[in-house]
């Protein structure tokens, strides 16, 4: 490859139209897009969408929907997005009927999540579906151990007790057997 062949990008000069260069070139600048003669757009009229707006805050809305299945008959994608939409609303969850185990205890959740991954599986669930509802097994898994586990240290709180007791009668230590106070501790 040659050096010749290789050409760098050189410097434009500035459009003549910019704001810079705008003082001295008054006539092709912004503010004045019409023709002598063609004063454009009269005092106060509105354009499309405010006419619309003013439409709807009227109570003229049988004029804006004909409009926009008029419109959407003539192809225009944007409106029959708009009339699909509201004809035909988004598919919303549906209720799901699944025949699961009780869930009481961290085994039967255990169960149940293997009977849900079955019905996905099986087509009878679809997998977002089976994917909330095993989020909820999951919750009530926690629940179910949570409470087994309050149960269990309240068991075990009681032994305590009981041998604290046994153990002050025993040494004759009545600084051993803790007292119920009047208020609960936090």
């Amino acid at each position: 490859m040659s050096d010749d062949s290789v050409r760098m990008p050189t410097a434009q000069p500035a459009p003549a139209n910019t704001r810079r260069n705008a003082g001295g070139n008054a006539a092709i600048t912004r503010g004045r897009p019409f023709a002598k003669g063609n004063p454009g757009r009269p005092k106060g009229a509105k354009n499309k969408a405010t006419r619309l707006v003013e439409a709807v805050a009227n109570g003229d809305v049988s004029g804006i929907l004909l409009a926009a299945v008029r419109r959407a008959a003539q192809g225009d994608v944007r409106a029959q997005k708009l009339c699909l939409d509201r004809l035909v609303p988004l598919r919303r969850e549906r209720g799901v009927a699944l025949d699961l185990p009780v869930l009481a205890t961290p085994g039967a959740a255990a169960h149940a999540a293997t009977v849900l991954v079955e019905q996905v599986a099986a087509g009878q669930v679809t997998p977002g579906e089976g994917k909330k509802v095993l989020e909820m097994i999951v919750t009530q898994r926690r629940l179910v151990e949570a409470g087994e586990l309050a149960r269990r240290i309240e068991s075990l709180e009681a032994v305590i007790e009981v041998l604290r007791q046994d153990l002050a009668c025993v040494l004759g230590r009545e600084d051993l057997v803790v007292r119920p106070s009047a208020e609960p501790s936090p």
